[in-house]
Parts: C-alpha cells; structure tokens; sequence
C-alpha cells in the first residue's frame, strides 16, 4: 500500500471521528508530517487504522477497522507510560474521565512490578459488529495496538487493562444513540467476555468492594501483560 492510499484510509478515519474531533484538518496536516502518528495495516481482506491522538495531554489511540468505508470493529485506549500514572495531573484527568479508567489505572499500579520501567494501555471502549465476530477481528485489534504502543515507548514491559462490562457500538452498523443502562442482566455477558478474553492471553479479574454495586458494573476487567526485546529487524515477545 502507498503512503497516498494509506492516508486516505487515515482521513476516511478522520471523517468518522469528526463528531467527537475539533480540527481534523489539522490533524490530518499533523499526520501528513509525521508518519509515525498513525499505522495501516490488513486484517485480513480488511484494513486496520491506528491514530495517536492526545487529550488533555495524555496519549490516546484509536483503533478503526474498515470494511470499504464501513467501520466493523473498533477500540480506543490510553496509552501511559508508568511516569504518568503516578503524575497527579494525569491521574486527576483519568479519574475524571470514568470510573473504568480509575480502577484500570489503579490495577495497573498494583500489578506491576515498580522495579521494571513499563507502559500501560487502558482500554476504553472495543466492539466488533455482530455479523463480523468470529473472524478474528478483535485479537488482531488487540495485538496490532501492543505492536504499535510497543514501538512507540522505550519501556519494554506493556500492560493492558480493559473493562468486561458489555460496550456499545459508536460507529458501523450496529451504532445507536440510545443511552445504555447496566445491570445485573449484563453479569451473563461479563462471564462470557471474561472466557472469550483468556482466549487471547488476558487474566479475567474481578475487584472486591466493601459496598454492594447494584447494577454489576466497574466490577470485572482483564490484564494482559507483555514484555518486548527488540533487535535490528524486529521485536520478540513473551
């Protein structure tokens, strides 16, 4: 693929996430500049695209996947390195932004290990329309934004954290506009996406809470944790 058709899937992203960002325009001249602010790549007969975007100052990435101009699949996350969790500003800014990515910071911070330099990647959102799922869709998702993240930070240690909780299409043919409502009908969907996430290499955790969440919610996530060495020509991973 040529740079010129790659960035036109990159505005073809842009375009869809003009709803939610100021200038466009200028992000696209900013992408156009530094190529490594975004990633192209197949999954499959689809195509896969990554934006860095920032927020407030905190790096965040955002995945779409496209069938023609149809986004089938996406996901969104923070991207951290351990210097910013522990940053007052940015853990105000987390904390302010949801409950999800306070106790997924919070997971993050009690995991791993202080004497090891690490990154984290705080998932807030990833879908993949109904009538595209078992095609692989999300574990390509998930392992083309660890590759990507892992280029990008000179920590070799990556975590992953990412909420259970059932989400809701923002794009494609499954998007509506209708306010969602958790609760405990949702618990079967949680077990289910905590056996689906083990598939792909994440620990299903469940928080303890010394007061009663009635809808069942901000209660299960998964971590994933990965460690990249690279050499000239590539990067190994375990």
């Amino acid at each position: 693929m040529t740079e010129q058709e790659e960035l036109g899937i990159v505005g073809n992203a842009l375009q869809v996430l003009s709803r939610w960002v100021e200038d466009t325009g200028a992000w696209m001249r900013r992408y156009e500049a530094e190529p490594s602010l975004y990633r192209v790549s197949k999954i499959g007969a689809y195509r896969s695209c990554i934006l860095t975007m920032y927020e407030s100052g905190v790096r965040q990435l955002i995945q779409l996947v496209f069938e023609g101009d149809t986004v089938i699949s996406d996901c969104a996350a923070y991207f951290v390195n351990d210097s910013d969790l522990f940053d007052e500003k940015t853990a105000s800014f987390l904390e302010e932004e949801s409950d999800w990515l306070y106790w997924e910071s919070e997971i993050v911070r009690q995991e791993a290990d202080p004497l090891e330099p690490y990154a984290g990647l705080l998932y807030t959102n990833a879908y993949t329309t109904r009538s595209y799922r078992r095609r692989g869709l999300f574990r390509n998702m998930m392992k083309l934004m660890e590759e990507y993240a892992s280029e990008n930070t000179d920590r070799s240690h990556l975590y992953s954290v990412i909420s259970l909780d059932p989400d809701v299409a923002c794009y494609g043919p499954d998007k509506t506009d209708e306010p969602y409502y958790y609760s405990m009908k949702d618990e079967p969907v949680r077990l289910l996406n905590a056996e689906i996430i083990k598939k792909v290499g994440y620990q299903p955790l469940k928080l303890e809470t010394d007061e009663a969440v009635e809808d069942g919610s901000i209660l299960w996530f998964a971590l994933r944790k990965v460690t990249y060495l690279t050499y000239e020509g590539g990067s190994y991973v375990f």
